[in-house]
C-alpha cells in the first residue's frame, strides 16, 4: 500500500506540473474554429464528450471480473473457503490524450495513453495489479452534434495475487465510438471494442507451481442516453451549472480458449469457455459550466444494477450506490485537466471499488 501511495503521489505531481506549464503558456491567437472544434465544444456542452474520455464504467468492469475470476478459481480449489469472500480496492489512473485537428477541419486524429495502478483490499483474495493502454483513433464529425470514431488499441495488464501468484494479459484490439446530438436536451454515447488477448498464470499450490496460457479475448459494449438541462430548462438546476442525467446499458462477454495446464489438466475459464457480465446504469452529473481559466466543480450520483453475471458464484453483490466528485480546468483553448474521483460501492457491502483519474487532455 505504501509503494502504491508513493507511486501515485509521484504521477500526480507530474500531472500538476504538465498543467501548470500549459496553464502560463501564451495565450493563443484566435482563427476561425473549424466544425472539427466547435464539434468538440458542442458535444462536450451536451455531456456526451466526457464519456468518450471517461474509461470508469469500462475500467470498473475489467477490474470486477478479473477478481471475480481469481475468487471462483481460489473457491473451486481442494479444502479451499466457500464462504466469506469479499473484493473490492483502491485505483490511480493517469490519462494522457493528444488530438491533431486534421487539415479537412472535419476530422481529428486521437493518441490516448492511461496507466493504471491498483491496489486490492486485504482478504481472502487480494489483488493489486498495473494495467497500461495505448489508444490510436480516427474521429470523424459529420455535424457539431454527430461525431463518429475508429481505431485500435494496445494494452498489458500485470497483476499480483497476494501470497498465491502471477498473472498477465496482453491483448490489442478495435474500438468504434458514436456520440450523437438527438434533441435538444438528449444525446448518445455508445461505444463498442474487441480485444484479442493471451493471458497467463503462475499460481502457487500444495502440489507445485501449476502454469498456464490461454486466449482471452473479450467483446465490450456500451450505450448511454445523456441529457442537459440548465436553469432555463429546470427552476431546481443552480444558475451556471448543468445537469447531466444519464441512464444506459453495458454488457461484456469473454471468450476463453481451452487449453492444457502444466499439471495435465484441460481447462478455460473460471466458469467454462464464455463469461457474460451486464449492467445497467443511471446517474445524475451536476457540473458547474465555466471559462478558460477557471475551476468547474461537479458531482455525481447514481445506481449500478446487474443484469448478468457468470461469475457470482462466491460473491453476491447486485447492485451498487455510485458517487463522485469532479475538478476540471479548460486551461486554454488547446488543453484540459480533469480530476474525478468514483466509489461504486456495493449495497451490500461485499464489494467496493474507488478510482482516482486525473487526465491531461491536449487538442491542436
Amino acid at each position: 500500500m505504501k509503494n502504491f501511495l508513493k507511486r501515485g503521489a509521484a504521477a500526480l505531481s507530474l500531472v500538476v506540473a504538465a498543467s501548470q506549464a500549459v496553464a502560463d503558456a501564451p495565450p493563443q491567437g484566435a482563427p476561425q474554429l473549424p466544425q472539427s472544434l466547435r464539434g468538440m465544444i458542442a458535444l462536450a456542452q451536451s455531456g456526451l464528450l466526457p464519456e468518450y474520455f471517461s474509461n470508469d464504467q469500462f475500467g470498473t468492469v475489467q477490474s470486477r471480473i478479473a477478481d471475480m475470476r481469481v475468487t471462483v478459481a481460489s473457491a473451486h480449489s481442494p479444502g479451499a473457503p466457500q464462504t466469506g469472500y469479499k473484493d473490492g480496492g483502491r485505483a490511480l489512473v493517469f490519462p494522457l490524450s493528444y488530438m491533431k485537428i486534421l487539415k479537412d477541419g472535419k476530422s481529428a486524429l486521437r493518441f490516448s495513453l492511461a496507466s493504471t495502478m491498483t491496489d486490492g483490499d486485504p482478504g481472502q483474495v487480494e489483488i493489486d495489479a498495473d494495467i497500461q493502454r495505448v489508444d490510436v483513433q480516427y474521429l470523424r464529425f459529420l455535424s457539431t452534434g454527430t461525431m463518429l470514431s475508429f481505431g485500435a488499441f494496445g494494452e498489458l495488464s500485470k497483476a499480483e495475487v497476494i501470497g498465491a501468484g502471477d498473472l498477465e494479459r496482453k491483448g490489442f484490439g478495435l474500438r468504434a465510438d458514436l456520440l450523437h446530438q438527438i434533441s435538444d436536451h438528449w444525446g448518445l454515447a455508445a461505444r463498442a471494442e474487441f480485444s484479442f488477448g493471451q493471458s497467463k498464470g503462475a499460481l502457487n499450490t500444495p502440489f507445485g507451481l501449476l502454469t498456464r496460457s490461454q486466449g482471452d479475448d473479450r467483446l465490450y459494449l456500451q450505450a448511454l442516453m445523456v441529457g442537459q438541462y440548465r436553469k432555463a430548462d429546470l427552476a431546481a438546476v443552480p444558475q451556471g451549472w448543468v445537469l447531466h442525467p444519464q441512464i444506459g446499458l453495458q454488457f461484456q462477454r469473454s471468450f476463453i480458449e481451452e487449453t492444457t495446464d502444466s499439471f495435465g489438466n484441460v481447462v478455460s475459464g473460471a466458469v467454462g469457455k464464455t463469461e457474460s457480465y451486464g449492467t445497467m446504469i443511471a446517474k445524475l452529473r451536476l457540473q458547474k459550466e465555466a471559462g478558460i481559466g477557471q475551476w468547474a466543480p461537479g458531482m455525481h450520483i447514481g445506481l449500478e444494477h446487474e443484469l448478468v453475471n457468470d461469475l457470482d458464484e462466491y460473491v453476491d453483490e447486485p447492485t451498487y450506490g455510485l458517487f463522485g466528485l469532479t475538478l476540471s480546468r479548460q486551461m486554454s483553448r488547446n488543453a484540459r485537466l480533469d480530476v474525478i474521483y468514483t466509489l461504486h460501492h456495493g449495497l451490500k457491502g461485499n464489494r467496493s471499488h474507488d478510482t482516482l483519474v486525473a487526465s491531461l487532455s491536449f487538442a491542436f
